[in-house]
């Protein structure tokens, strides 16, 4: 069992921390709903002390003292593992944060690091209700002070006068390269007349670069269209490009286009974060060659404009407009405390859409992304699949999009890529294309190896690969008609390059995996894991015995560390050779007598992943479903209780 240091540390002047236990079942938690309205004219208020089993003064457990109080929108950085958890096992833990704010979005998120923005200003309530594998539950909560914002302004509208001083909406200036220059170091805001729209002039460098405190690019006015910015057809500028030295920094409420695009190279980055706290959120993406590029914002990296470290990044409630509107990455991670929340982004023509190098703590949750296989078109210019070809093999009937070839091109590569330390993925939804932890190897160089790694209630359509240490998957519903496999340990595309490294504590429980097809497996072993446990799991394919080499399963013998129980395979498994165990297709009644505790049973699913009929597991080792719901001692096998 993995344990933590102890003190539980919050950015942006937050800290919360562990009290007395009880011992029992897990209480039914407050259900994680996403986005939530907010509440008219309702104020913000300090945390009860009668509610809590402990409730914490800020400075006691080390805040950042150089974040001072934040003010309105404050983004509020959260997280559950250093020292104060040291008797908590993280993997089989629940962290459910709830931020007691009436005006805000997203009031309740699980995993080990949470963000949320207090839009308004007083005194707002950071909840913490921990639920241990026993049954153990505690309950924290903070209170943070969310001062009254006091910025200096510079308004920007295409009817302005760079003439004109910006201070009020009557004397805006007109481009962007006459409001950086008016903007004050620390304590300034940049507003954009919304339905105007803003050029960009050509050249390198970016259009604001940014090292100060509390700083931030938004929009004012009432038209419905967000302010455009309007990239020439050839740059590489950024939009907004950090300094180490900056912190509480906000870009929200805009557009972003290139009407006429040349190559990658010749795209925008739009913003790369660095120093701490940074927010983009609520933006239009019509273009870009990256939407956020943390890249040097690892601990130590250089760039162009020296150290970048990055502590504290949310990339929230951003759209991008269409399949061929993001050329590379949504959020290229790195740094630590990074949050992902609530993101639509349908597809990256030649990258994955979050993607990174070692980042510490990161949570994505909400997200709706895909990453499309749109190489091939028909005759009508729609998008022509071709599962199972290679990557340059034509489908009959259809072109390649593009005169050189179509190799590496608008393939469906990963949504999620997490090769860091301590990742939460919950409640994402992937439309299309592979997910999953996968490292970075290079010559058996275990850097970026995935360490502590949680998918949690995502929904699917295509295939989950998980390898790394300390790697749990749970209540997840997966849709893998069309691929050759539902859910694997394994890398993606299984490099050469990782043949060396072994995966180490990894455990899928309680997944439903579905098919309708008999291409492929529902799910797929690899014999390099050690210490494995795979329980609770639900498979629903066709009824129709194994065809051909498809299994149900694949994998190889089972090793003595492994434990495989309580999963629930299609009723035509019990007499087929469904079960690939090393050499051997074996049946169900084989693949038990070789140390698994499987059953055979006919079960459907409806639109919810509600299976019927619901059948038991031996033991308890997930404590809530994907609903949210407590799970009993003999659990529903499957995502749903």
């Amino acid at each position: 069992m993995t344990r933590v240091g102890r003190s539980l540390l919050v950015l942006c002047s937050l800290v919360v921390a562990c009290g007395d236990a009880s011992v029992g079942d897990p209480p039914a938690p407050s259900t994680p709903d996403g986005a939530t309205a907010p509440t008219p004219d309702a104020a913000l208020e300090p945390c009860d002390p009668a509610g809590f089993d402990e409730l914490l003064d800020l400075g006691e457990l080390g805040a950042i003292a150089s974040m001072g109080s934040p003010t309105a929108p404050a983004t509020v950085h959260v997280h559950a593992l250093t020292e104060a958890l040291a008797d908590v096992d993280p993997l089989t833990a629940r962290y459910q944060w709830t931020f007691v704010d009436p005006d805000g979005a997203y009031p309740s998120l699980v995993g080990f690091n949470a963000a949320h923005v207090f839009a308004s200003p007083g005194a707002g309530c950071v909840v913490l209700e921990l639920v241990e594998a026993d049954g153990r539950a505690r309950r924290f909560g903070v209170t943070v002070e969310v001062g009254a914002p006091a910025r200096t302004a510079v308004y920007v509208s295409a009817d302005g006068d760079d003439g004109d001083d910006g201070v009020t909406e009557a004397t805006a200036v007109r481009t962007l390269a006459r409001a950086a220059a008016l903007m004050a170091p620390d304590h300034a805001e940049v507003l954009l007349r919304r339905g105007d729209t803003f050029d960009v002039e050509p050249g390198g460098g970016s259009v604001f670069t940014l090292g100060g405190q509390d700083l931030r690019i938004a929009s004012y006015g009432d038209a419905p269209a967000r302010p455009l910015v309007r990239y020439p057809d050839a740059t590489t500028r950024y939009f907004v490009s950090m300094r180490s030295t900056g912190r509480d920094v906000r870009v929200e409420g805009l557009a972003f286009d290139q009407p006429v695009r040349g190559g990658r190279d010749t795209q925008p980055v739009l913003v790369r974060p660095a120093g701490e706290n940074v927010t983009v959120r609520d933006c239009e993406i019509h273009a870009a060659k990256t939407v956020v590029n943390a890249e040097y914002g690892a601990p130590g990296a250089g760039g162009p404009l020296g150290e970048r470290a990055l502590r504290g990044l949310l990339v929230q409630d951003n759209v991008v407009t269409s399949t061929s509107a993001l050329t590379m990455y949504m959020v290229w991670l790195d740094g630590s405390d990074l949050v992902l929340l609530g993101n639509q982004v349908p597809n990256s023509v030649e990258e994955h859409i979050f993607r990174g190098g070692t980042p510490h703590r990161l949570l994505t949750a909400f997200n709706r992304v895909g990453n499309l296989d749109r190489r091939f078109v028909d005759a009508a210019g729609a998008a022509c699949p071709c599962p199972g070809c290679s990557r340059t093999e034509v489908p009959p009937g259809c072109t390649c999009q593009l005169p050189g070839g179509c190799d590496n091109f608008d393939t469906a590569k990963g949504v999620h890529v997490l090769r860091g330390l301590w990742q939460y993925a919950f409640s994402d939804e992937v439309v299309d294309g592979p997910s999953g932890a996968d490292p970075l190897c290079i010559n058996d160089d275990p850097t970026g190896f995935p360490d502590h790694t949680v998918f949690d209630s995502l929904t699917v359509h295509g295939r989950l690969s998980v390898f790394g240490d300390h790697v749990v998957v749970r209540n997840n519903v997966v849709d893998c008609t069309g691929q050759p496999t539902c859910l694997k340990i394994a890398t993606e595309g299984d490099y050469a390059s990782c043949a060396a490294l072994r995966p180490v504590d990894v455990q899928l429980l309680h997944n439903t995996l579905v098919r309708t097809d008999d291409r492929g497996a529902s799910l797929s072993l690899d014999g390099r894991a050690a210490d494995v446990v795979v329980a609770g799991n639900l498979g629903i394919a066709p009824a129709a015995a194994c065809a051909g080499n498809e299994q149900l399963l694949r994998g190889p013998a089972l090793h003595a560390d492994w434990t495989v129980a309580d999963n629930a395979w299609p009723a035509a498994a019990a007499a087929s050779a469904c079960f690939d165990q090393g050499a051997l297709d074996v049946d169900l009644a084989d693949w038990n007598a070789a140390g698994a505790s499987d059953l055979a049973q006919a079960v459907t699913v409806d639109a919810a992943a509600a299976p019927s009929p619901h059948l038991a597991a031996a033991a308890r080792r997930v404590l809530f479903d994907r609903r949210g719901v407590a799970r009993g001692p003999t659990p529903t096998i499957g995502a749903v209780e």
